[in-house]
Protein backbone atom coordinates (compact mmCIF):
# COMPACT_ATOMS: atom_id res chain seq x y z
CA UNK A 1 0.00 0.00 0.00
CA UNK A 2 1.20 3.51 -0.83
CA UNK A 3 1.66 6.11 1.92
CA UNK A 4 -1.24 8.54 1.53
CA UNK A 5 0.53 11.52 3.13
CA UNK A 6 0.22 10.47 6.71
CA UNK A 7 3.01 12.58 8.23
CA UNK A 8 2.57 11.48 11.82
CA UNK A 9 5.95 11.46 13.54
CA UNK A 10 7.27 8.06 14.29
CA UNK A 11 8.78 6.98 17.56
CA UNK A 12 12.28 7.13 16.01
CA UNK A 13 11.69 10.70 14.77
CA UNK A 14 10.50 11.82 18.19
CA UNK A 15 13.54 10.25 19.82
CA UNK A 16 15.86 11.93 17.30
CA UNK A 17 14.25 15.33 17.90
CA UNK A 18 14.46 14.87 21.66
CA UNK A 19 18.15 13.97 21.43
CA UNK A 20 18.86 17.00 19.19
CA UNK A 21 17.08 19.22 21.71
CA UNK A 22 19.23 17.76 24.51
CA UNK A 23 22.33 18.31 22.39
CA UNK A 24 21.35 21.92 21.76
CA UNK A 25 20.89 22.50 25.51
CA UNK A 26 24.22 20.84 26.27
CA UNK A 27 26.01 22.94 23.66
CA UNK A 28 24.42 26.08 25.09
CA UNK A 29 25.62 25.20 28.61
CA UNK A 30 29.08 24.39 27.27
CA UNK A 31 29.20 27.70 25.41
CA UNK A 32 28.35 29.59 28.61
CA UNK A 33 30.96 27.60 30.55
CA UNK A 34 33.65 28.36 27.96
CA UNK A 35 32.70 32.04 28.01
CA UNK A 36 32.86 32.12 31.81
CA UNK A 37 36.23 30.34 31.71
CA UNK A 38 37.55 32.94 29.27
CA UNK A 39 36.37 35.74 31.58
CA UNK A 40 38.03 34.05 34.56
CA UNK A 41 41.27 33.62 32.61
CA UNK A 42 41.24 37.31 31.73
CA UNK A 43 40.72 38.20 35.41
CA UNK A 44 43.51 35.80 36.34
CA UNK A 45 45.88 37.63 33.96
CA UNK A 46 44.97 40.94 35.60
CA UNK A 47 45.49 39.47 39.08
CA UNK A 48 48.84 37.92 38.12
CA UNK A 49 50.02 41.26 36.71
CA UNK A 50 49.03 42.99 39.96
CA UNK A 51 50.85 40.31 41.95
CA UNK A 52 54.02 40.83 39.87
CA UNK A 53 53.85 44.56 40.56
CA UNK A 54 53.24 43.99 44.26
CA UNK A 55 56.12 41.50 44.48
CA UNK A 56 58.41 44.00 42.76
CA UNK A 57 57.41 46.76 45.15
CA UNK A 58 57.90 44.51 48.16
CA UNK A 59 61.30 43.44 46.85
CA UNK A 60 62.28 47.09 46.42
CA UNK A 61 61.20 47.84 49.98
CA UNK A 62 63.25 44.93 51.34
CA UNK A 63 66.28 46.07 49.34
CA UNK A 64 65.86 49.56 50.75
CA UNK A 65 65.68 48.18 54.29
CA UNK A 66 68.69 45.94 53.63
CA UNK A 67 70.68 48.92 52.34
CA UNK A 68 69.67 51.38 55.05
CA UNK A 69 69.79 49.13 58.14
CA UNK A 70 73.60 49.24 58.45
CA UNK A 71 73.40 53.03 58.26
CA UNK A 72 70.85 53.16 61.06
CA UNK A 73 72.85 50.73 63.18
CA UNK A 74 75.99 52.85 62.74
CA UNK A 75 74.11 56.00 63.70
CA UNK A 76 74.47 57.64 60.30
CA UNK A 77 70.79 58.46 59.95
CA UNK A 78 71.59 61.69 58.10
CA UNK A 79 72.65 59.65 55.07
CA UNK A 80 69.24 58.01 54.92
CA UNK A 81 67.60 61.38 54.33
CA UNK A 82 69.94 61.92 51.36
CA UNK A 83 68.45 58.92 49.54
CA UNK A 84 66.01 59.97 46.82
CA UNK A 85 62.48 59.71 48.08
CA UNK A 86 61.42 57.46 45.21
CA UNK A 87 62.92 54.71 47.35
CA UNK A 88 60.25 55.44 49.95
CA UNK A 89 57.35 56.13 47.63
CA UNK A 90 56.45 53.81 44.79
CA UNK A 91 53.41 55.77 43.70
CA UNK A 92 55.12 59.11 43.12
CA UNK A 93 58.71 60.21 42.60
CA UNK A 94 59.92 63.00 44.90
CA UNK A 95 63.37 64.41 45.59
CA UNK A 96 62.73 65.58 49.14
CA UNK A 97 59.97 65.64 51.69
CA UNK A 98 59.66 61.99 52.69
CA UNK A 99 57.52 60.31 53.83
CA UNK A 100 54.99 60.66 51.05
CA UNK A 101 51.29 60.51 51.77
CA UNK A 102 49.41 57.68 50.11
Amino acid sequence: MINTGNNAPTNATQTKERLYAQLALSLGRMSRAVSQTADLCEQLQIDLHAMRILAGLDAAKYVLIFVTMPLVEEGIEELITDYPCFLFSFNKVHDRGCPVES
